[in-house]
């Protein structure tokens, strides 16, 4: 999706350069009693180009504050375009989230709050927190952690889990595969619980309301748990309990001013959980895609798409380091969704955002719909 969307940008740019090249070669075949024109416009030609070297040239310049994806910084839903906030903005979002997964046909409702404040025009820092999470099993028969006290506890390095039937379900290494929900690999039982601490930088390099042709920028998140494995082992709790770390990559371009192109690769670094010096199971490393679109972005109602995908790593290091605990979805294992909905500025730096979830590939799950709904306001941005 990303490198689709970095070539029709280049295209778009290219277009650009060959209309520039065209209108300056009619310019210079004017007739005579334009060029007597313009020399009659010369002042006020000059004084505009002043103003606008002054304000960037080119730069796009929004006129609504920018809405934070549920990260905290600039984006959609979960998926952020490549600006960060301004010098002296601060964003605050409170959002609910209802995803699934597989197995276990599960179903994740969470609520949850993110913070951002732009540190320079470049570097923006953010928090994330979900304080509630509600975690319902639609197939228990799916989970390893629901298996018969008595089942063998065979699958490789994770001493915790069963291998499922029918089976035994071979992966490229050895012995059968568990059965997990990735995000939450305690996860049994219908549970509420609460996530972890997400802290973080983003950097932008490029940016459209610099002058650049297209917006970029890196982003570092740190996840911090809030309960020990040991702890939500016990308690069949909804997060891995370990200090996990991710990369993301972020892209976007404003199209003819209506509309945004975004796009987002992350990589998920994933610790082992231990109780002491026992490892209890050992999750692959995650590839994450995003691709997202804002319709008429200069406009106070505005259309929102995305789409996600997940690819999981068979490991640590792109699959290099080390072996992971293999999983079985019981279906398509590499979940891809869509998300489809508005944005409604009530004022022009606070915004409501509703949107539709359906996984699009998890056949298997019971219920594949979901939502988002986000509102957010932005301060210290200026009037325009």
């Amino acid at each position: 999706m990303l490198a689709c969307s970095m070539l029709l940008v280049a295209l778009l740019q290219f277009s650009s350069a060959v209309q520039s090249l065209s209108a300056s070669g009619a310019s210079s075949t004017r007739e005579p009693a334009a060029v007597v024109g313009s020399i009659f416009n010369s002042t006020s030609d000059s004084q505009s180009r002043t103003a606008s070297e002054s304000t960037g040239g080119d730069a796009l310049t929004p006129r609504l504050a920018p809405v934070p994806a549920t990260t905290g910084t600039p984006g959609i839903f979960t998926v952020e375009t490549g600006e960060s906030l301004g010098k002296g903005v601060f964003t605050a979002s409170a959002y609910t989230n209802k995803s699934g997964s597989a197995p276990g046909s599960t179903t994740m409702l969470a609520g949850g709050l993110s913070v951002a404040a732009g540190l320079t025009n470049k570097v923006t820092l953010f928090a994330q927190f979900e304080p509630y999470r509600h975690l319902h099993v639609g197939a228990p028969s799916e989970l390893s952690l629901r298996q018969p006290p008595s089942c063998p506890h065979d699958v490789f390095e994770a001493p915790i889990y069963c291998g499922l039937n029918p089976g035994p379900l071979n992966n490229t290494w050895k012995g059968p595969a568990a059965g997990y929900v990735a995000d939450s690999p305690f996860a049994a039982y219908n549970k509420t619980d609460y996530g972890p601490v997400a802290l973080g930088l983003k950097t932008n390099f490029w940016s459209e309301t610099r002058g650049d042709p297209v917006s970029v920028s890196m982003r570092f998140s740190l996840m911090i748990p809030t309960e020990s494995s040991a702890t939500e082992l016990a308690n069949f709790g909804l997060q891995p309990g370990t200090l996990n770390y991710s990369f993301t990559l972020g892209l976007s371009k404003t199209l003819w001013r209506e509309v945004v192109l975004a796009n987002n690769v992350s990589y998920l670094v994933t610790r082992n959980p231990h109780i002491g010096t026992h490892t209890l199971m050992t999750p692959g490393d995650r590839i994450i895609f995003g691709l997202g679109f804002i319709f008429r972005p200069q406009h106070r109602l505005q259309f929102l798409m995305e789409y996600t995908g997940i690819l999981p790593q068979e490991g640590h290091g792109f699959g290099l380091i080390g072996i992971d605990t293999e999983n079985t979805s019981q279906g398509p294992n590499d979940p891809v969704d869509g998300v489809w909905g508005v944005r409604w500025y009530f004022s022009r730096s606070a915004a409501l955002d509703v949107g539709y979830r359906y996984m699009l590939n998890l056949h298997q799950l019971h219920d594949r719909s979901g939502f988002n709904v986000k509102i957010s306001k932005t301060f210290g941005w200026p009037k325009r």
